[in-house]
Formats: C-alpha cells, sequence, structure tokens
C-alpha cells in the first residue's frame, strides 16, 4: 500500500491493471484490470498497513512480455497509478490450482488425495503441503507428484489442524488450493490407562516375558527326560525278550515238520528214543586148530 500519509481515506482494495505490449506495433493495446478487495482502516493501519500481498493474474499469454501497474481504492475513487513494470511470461505453463479432499483422520495420522487439474503440458513436477496447528506457523512438506494418495503422520492426538496444497514445476508455482479444517480423534482414555498400568508393571511380570520363558525351560527339561525314559523302556523290552533257544517247542511225531512254542514254563516234549538194537556179539575166544592124530 502507499504510505498512510497519502492514503486519503480507508484503502477498500487494489486495482491491478496489465497489457501486453506488443513488439514491433505502433498500436496501443488497452489495460485489463483486476480488483484485488483490502480492509486498511485509516483510523488503525497496524501491521498490515506494511505487509506486503500476493496476487495472481491468471490467463496470460505465454512467452510475452506485460506491462502492470497498480492503483489503490478508497471510497471516494480510485488512486494514481503505481510506476509501470514490466514482466515477461514463461514459455511454459504452470501448474494449475489442485485439487485436494481429506479422506480419513486418525489420532496421529490423515490420508488425503491430490488431484492434477488443468493441461497436461502443465504437470506439476512436485507438491507442497502446507499445514500447521492452530494459530502455529506453517510447515511445508513436499510431495511426490506421481501418486495420488498420501499420508502425513507426526500429528496430536485431539489436535485442531489446517492445511492447504500447492503445485510447482519448472515454469513457477500454482495458486493454493482450498484450506481445509480438521480435528484428529481423541487418545481413547481406556488405552492410556492400560498403557500406564502396562508400564508400572515390572517387565519380569509381564505376559510376554513370562510365557516365552516358560515355554523355554519346559522345552530344555522335559524333552531330554521324555527321550531318556523311551530309551530305558526300550532297552527293557530288548533285554526280556526270548531267544530262540529259550523257547519251548512240541513236537508231533507226523512229518509235516510243524511246531508250536510254548512258554518258558511248559514241559518240553521230547520225541521217543530209538529202540536199542540187538546185533550179534562177536566171538572173540580165541580157536585153536587142532589136527587129528592117528596112532597105529
Amino acid at each position: 500500500p502507499p504510505p498512510v500519509d497519502k492514503w486519503n481515506g480507508d484503502i477498500i482494495g487494489f486495482s491491478i491493471g496489465y497489457k501486453r505490449v506488443s513488439h514491433g506495433s505502433t498500436e496501443s493495446l488497452p489495460f485489463t484490470y483486476k480488483i484485488l478487495p483490502v480492509s486498511l482502516s485509516l483510523a488503525n493501519p497496524g501491521l498490515e498497513a506494511s505487509a506486503s500481498r500476493e496476487y495472481e493474474v491468471c490467463g496470460l499469454q505465454e512467452s510475452s512480455s506485460y506491462t502492470v501497474v497498480v492503483q489503490a481504492m478508497t471510497r471516494a475513487g480510485i488512486g494514481p497509478a503505481s510506476d509501470p513494470v514490466l514482466v515477461k511470461t514463461s514459455y511454459g505453463e504452470s501448474p494449475q490450482v489442485p485439487s485436494v479432499t481429506l479422506l480419513s483422520t486418525q489420532q496421529t495420522i490423515i490420508s488425503l488425495r491430490v488431484e492434477t487439474t488443468g493441461r497436461k503440458r502443465a504437470s506439476p513436477t512436485q507438491y507442497m503441503l502446507h499445514i500447521r496447528e492452530g494459530n502455529g506457523h506453517w510447515l511445508k512438506i513436499p510431495l511426490a507428484p506421481f501418486k495420488s494418495e498420501y499420508k502425513v503422520g507426526g500429528l496430536l492426538a485431539g489436535g485442531q489442524y489446517k492445511f492447504y496444497v500447492t503445485a510447482r514445476n519448472g515454469y513457477g508455482d500454482s495458486g493454493p488450493s482450498e484450506v481445509v479444517t480438521f480435528r484428529t480423534e481423541q487418545e481413547s482414555v481406556s488405552s492410556s490407562m492400560f498403557e500406564e498400568e502396562d508400564m508400572a508393571i515390572p517387565f519380569y511380570q509381564k505376559l510376554s516375558f513370562i510365557i516365552p520363558v516358560a515355554v523355554s525351560m519346559t522345552t530344555i527339561f522335559v524333552v531330554p527326560i521324555a527321550a531318556c525314559c523311551c530309551l530305558r523302556k526300550l532297552n527293557t523290552l530288548q533285554a526280556h525278550r526270548p531267544g530262540v533257544e529259550s523257547r519251548g517247542f512240541s513236537y508231533s511225531a507226523s512229518g509235516s515238520g510243524e511246531c508250536s512254542g510254548g512258554s518258558s514254563h511248559r514241559p518240553r516234549s521230547l520225541p521217543p528214543q530209538p529202540a536199542p538194537q540187538h546185533r550179534p556179539l562177536r566171538d572173540t575166544t580165541p580157536r585153536y586148530k587142532t589136527t587129528a592124530a592117528s596112532f597105529p
């Protein structure tokens, strides 16, 4: 704004005039005016009297030169124009204002969707999230443009926030999106009470510590004992298993060759003994050969 001593009344707005400069032409093009409403009181100008303001003029031609002037407005009329400023637009286009939607809120996290608007040639190369809690300072968080949905964490439970998004490419920044106001979810009282109680219990009395230790101790002691018992039982069974020589069998006189096993205390039935064979006795008496003698 102009100096306060030259206001001549309360300022209710600014008139921004611009026109395209046509090189090589003697024809003078008329100015186009845009109105920026403000409210500056001469009785109490305050800090806003010296604060700068930004206004975005859209619909200009690319790679063109423009002359820009600004005039203050009071209820009595429009004041004198400022010195003209010559500016030139870039060959490309800056991104259009993005579309923003708040999807969900949690205790410390929010989910939002950012969508590109305008022509493809003015696609953004980066989004910038501007967020603040209450009346605090605005924080800037860069967002990658190749995604459409984002999650922002690190917020306070039950806090009230505001945010808006701007887009950027090599030709400039877009204007701000609409400001979204939201409040994060309150922290549940029951969960906080359980957390405090859990913090008061020593770690060695918590189930998360007792159960794994109990399972480990059971595995260490029970498994070896069970293995020893199984081995001892197997050895006992092998020691008491009767062999072939200790089994009792009964034989039948038939020639079928079958036999039946009996218990160890059952008397064995032996085959009948063969009858003694009587062989002729050999005469072992010495024999003498006699010769008959004849006597006269």
